[in-house]
This record gives C-alpha cells, sequence and structure tokens, in this order.
C-alpha cells in the first residue's frame, strides 16, 4: 500500500468512485472498437466549479468488440488486476495506477484543464478504459485534490446500449488551510487467512511529494507493519 502526503491523504473518508465499466454479457450489441468517443470530466468543490485544474488521461486498459478489457501496454508491466468486484477494489486500483503513472513517468494520451464552468472535454479517443488523474489545485483559500478514477469508453447505458459521448464527474478533497502541514499514517493489513507463512518479510512504501518520490520506510512485523 503507498501513500502520499497531500496528493492521497484522506482516502480513507468514503468514495463513490465514478466509475462507468461496461458488463459485456448484457450489451445488446458489440463495441465498435473502431469508432472514436468523447469525455467530458466536471470538477465542483463547495458547490463552486473549479477552472484551470488540469487533468491527465492515461491509456489503462483496451477493449474488445465483446467489451473484455485488456491491460494496456504502459500498464503490463505492474502487478496489478481488472478483476475487481467493488466499488473500493476499483478505488484501489485506480489510486494504485495513478501512482505509478506518476512515479515512472509515464507518457499521458491527452491533457486538459477545466474551463470557467469546471468542465474539461476531450473528442476523438479510442475505445478503452482510461485512467484520470487530476493534479492538486490550489485556490485562495483552500487546495483541493482530485480523486483518481476509471472509466470506460464507451459505456453502457440503461438500456443496456453502448454510448460514446460519455460525462463523469471527479470527486475531490478540500483542505482549508493550503500552506498548514500534515501527517500521514500507513498501515499494510493483510487479507491472507491461511496462507500467513507466504508473507513477505517487509514491504516498501514510497511516499511522493509534488510528483516525486520524497522517501521510503519499510514495513514488517517488527513494527506492526505500519
Amino acid at each position: 500500500m503507498k501513500k502520499n502526503n497531500n496528493r492521497f491523504l484522506g482516502w480513507i473518508a468514503f468514495l463513490m468512485l465514478i466509475l462507468i465499466l461496461p458488463t459485456a454479457a448484457f450489451a445488446k450489441d458489440a463495441v465498435d472498437t473502431g469508432r472514436s468517443a468523447s469525455l467530458t470530466v466536471g470538477c465542483i468543490y463547495d458547490g463552486n466549479p473549479l477552472s484551470g485544474v488540469i487533468f491527465d488521461f492515461y491509456k489503462a486498459a483496451d477493449i474488445g468488440a465483446d467489451g473484455e478489457f485488456t491491460i494496456s501496454e504502459d500498464f503490463s508491466g505492474y502487478s496489478i488486476s481488472l478483476e475487481q468486484e467493488t466499488v473500493e477494489g476499483w478505488r484501489a486500483l485506480a489510486e494504485t495506477m495513478a501512482l505509478y503513472a506518476i512515479r515512472d513517468h509515464i507518457s499521458v494520451v491527452r491533457q486538459g484543464s477545466t474551463d470557467a464552468s469546471g468542465r474539461v472535454s476531450l473528442a476523438e479517443l479510442s475505445a478503452g478504459m482510461y485512467l484520470v488523474y487530476g493534479h492538486r489545485y490550489t485556490g485562495d483559500d483552500f487546495i483541493y485534490t482530485p480523486e483518481p478514477f476509471l472509466v470506460s469508453l464507451p459505456s453502457l447505458n440503461d438500456h443496456n446500449e453502448w454510448y460514446y459521448d460519455v460525462e463523469a464527474n471527479c470527486k475531490g478533497i478540500g483542505y482549508s488551510d493550503p500552506s498548514g502541514t500534515t501527517s500521514v499514517r500507513v498501515l499494510k493489513v493483510w487479507d491472507d487467512e491461511g496462507h500467513e507463512t507466504n508473507r513477505p518479510t517487509d514491504v516498501a512504501v514510497q511516499l511522493l511529494r509534488d510528483d516525486s518520490v520524497y522517501d521510503t520506510v519499510t514495513l514488517n512485523a517488527e513494527n506492526n507493519w505500519r
């Protein structure tokens, strides 16, 4: 588990991840993988649209005509899985992929910033799953950190039909004291009942600050994995 001090702090709060993923078994038609799609992301904080928030868009996975995903070449070298069944699972996957993208300087497919209405729109995107990563935004008296999320282009509507013009709203964490400091606490939780002997002896955790590795710590049994 990897954390950073500002970009991902506060994710212990419940997040309804904006994740629009198809369920191919219920789709009426095949995905037209040669058709371009569009994506519009809205960004609002405390009831007000945020203008000038920069978003990076990465190709997380390719999609087949049957609606099945395959991890893209950019992320194929990482130990990640698209077999997620819960919102928390997809949320954790988006966080993990965003950290890899930042740390390893993975090339963005597109980049854009929100307009006066707090929206950024991209057209002519190829079909697939995209990782949407918003940069930290500093206002007059607050800091806002968008949450990364995954979105499928195209997506399924309520009639189980593919639609290629997708809209999503980002979620995020706001801080009212931009000049303040913060503390980060990391706990490695094991979900391996019956396989405890297969755990590694330690886990390295990287702390990122402003898109760079700031510090690295080691979690193990001696420090109770925290």
